[in-house]
């Protein structure tokens, strides 16, 4: 019975200084080690869930690509960043939610220009830049507060916010033409006006295969998007999609009665 005990104690403090050396080696390696999304997902299991769902992680975008090497997090161990966490301590890892961390990737010149492919349709992966020229940048809103970023864009959970969130009371847009009444915002705000890959045409309507993040809509007859290569700024100072990136998605392409580009100006003019 002795000998029992005596080799569960000795096994026991094995164990016990196993697992020192092991939290003083874990602490005393390089901080830039990294964990990877697996390693990551032992403890955040729903953020690991919703990410392998993610296009993101289809191109070996890991946790890390965004949040930075995640050693000294995991190696503090739940316990200790509970407690920091109340304490608002730092977490050792990157939390960023200014949209100039998604302008890492989504993002395509140096010089935060947007990248025209044609006249008609933007660089895909631009939309940080597209968001800079508009006047919801100036309001300082960021990707995060629409976007879940863990989440892919394609499912409900995505998205965190949707326009009308944030456009009801005092911020209310009116809808004056009782025919676009049932169309959502992002039909005509937020069209497939970017190309990453492909591109149809339908009539005369060239679409993308991204949705814009410009936005804004001019009806100035003389705006073009496309000026050599990159998009054309206003006297404002904004990038404007134009009627044929928007109103020829439904005029254009035989899904609406057919107008002219003339008679879409001034309608679009008369929307809100």
């Amino acid at each position: 019975m002795k000998s029992k005990i005596t080799a569960f104690l000795v096994l026991a403090g094995v164990f016990a200084v196993s697992a020192m050396l092991s939290t003083t080696t874990v602490y005393s390696q390089d901080e830039n080690e990294l964990v990877g999304s697996k390693g990551c997902g032992m403890c955040h299991k729903a953020e690991k869930k919703q990410w392998d769902e993610h296009k993101h992680a289809a191109i070996e975008c890991e946790c890390e690509t965004c949040h930075g090497p995640g050693h000294k997090h995991a190696a503090a161990g739940p316990k200790n960043l509970r407690e920091m966490k109340k304490k608002k301590e730092d977490m050792l890892i990157i939390v960023n939610k200014k949209s100039e961390a998604c302008g890492e990737c989504h993002a395509q010149t140096d010089d935060k220009s947007v990248a025209m492919v044609s006249d008609l349709l933007i660089q895909g992966q631009q939309q940080y830049t597209e968001m800079l020229y508009n006047k919801k940048a100036k309001l300082k809103m960021t990707c995060v507060m629409c976007h879940d970023a863990h989440a892919s864009v394609s499912g409900e959970d995505g998205i965190k916010r949707k326009c009308l969130d944030c456009h009801k009371g005092k911020y209310k847009v009116e809808i004056k033409i009782d025919a676009m009444k049932d169309l959502s915002c992002e039909q005509c705000h937020m069209p497939y006006a970017s190309k990453n890959i492909s591109q149809e045409t339908v009539g005369e309507y060239v679409k993308g295969d991204v949705r814009s993040h410009i936005f804004g809509i001019s009806v100035d007859p003389a705006y073009v998007l496309n000026d050599g290569g990159k998009a054309k700024l206003n006297d404002e100072g904004f990038a404007r999609l134009t009627v044929e990136q928007t109103c020829y998605a439904c005029h254009k392409s035989g899904e609406a009665s057919d107008k002219s580009k003339e008679e879409l100006l001034k309608a679009a003019a008369k929307i809100h």
